[in-house]
C-alpha cells in the first residue's frame, strides 16, 4: 500500500468567535487546541514530531481538565 504524497492545508484552523461557549476557562483551553492544531497543520517535516507531541500533551490536558470540571460541577 502506497503513502498518498502530503499536500498543503486547503485552510488552515483559525480561532474565531463563533467557538466561544461562554466559559472563558474552557473557551481559552479550546483556544489553545486551536492554536497547537494550526501548527501541525503548517508544521514542516522536521517539525512534524513536534507538533503532534504538542497536540497529544494538549489533548490528555484537555480531556482530564474538562473532566475535572464536569465532575465538580
Amino acid at each position: 500500500m502506497s503513502t498518498p504524497a502530503r499536500t498543503e492545508a486547503v485552510e488552515g484552523l483559525t480561532w474565531h468567535d463563533g467557538l466561544l461557549l461562554g466559559y472563558q476557562p474552557m473557551d481559552d483551553v479550546h483556544e489553545e487546541f486551536v492554536r497547537v492544531v494550526a501548527a501541525l497543520q503548517a508544521a514542516s517535516e522536521a517539525d512534524l514530531s513536534r507538533c503532534l507531541d504538542a497536540v497529544a500533551d494538549h489533548a490528555q490536558r484537555h480531556f482530564d481538565e474538562e473532566n475535572a470540571w464536569m465532575e465538580s460541577t
